[in-house]
């Protein structure tokens, strides 16, 4: 049974969807734990910065990260469709599952998403 739960987890690691995911809620749980801190006393340590500011400095991120973005999206896209055009069936699910160009798209992306909320 066990080896069979270890199955499935590696079969679920291996999916496209997953360090994406885990990087959203990851985004998503610092930002209620910055609203609680909200609530505290940190804020006289920290120096005060004007809205206005914030905003220009999202806005310039989000300008530079969105051709980053597109071009790491494009890039997959291509290296799996020259994958699946040249390799055997075999071999694309082993180049779908390399864990550092999933871990560039998906951080890359979901700070492009997040620069522009």
């Amino acid at each position: 049974m066990k080896s069979l739960a270890g199955f499935f987890l590696m079969r679920l690691r291996e999916r496209l969807w997953l360090k994406p995911l885990a990087f959203c809620l990851f985004a998503v749980a610092a930002a209620f734990i910055a609203h609680l801190a909200d609530f505290t006393d940190a804020g006289s340590l920290v120096p005060e910065i004007a809205p206005d500011i914030i905003e220009k400095l999202l806005s310039i991120m989000s300008a530079s990260m969105l051709p980053i973005a597109t071009f790491a999206v494009a890039s997959m896209i291509s290296a799996y469709n020259s994958a699946s055009n040249s390799a055997t069936p075999r071999v694309f699910p082993l180049i779908v599952a390399d864990d550092v160009s999933k871990t560039a798209l998906s951080s890359g992306t979901n700070l492009t998403l997040g620069a522009h909320v």
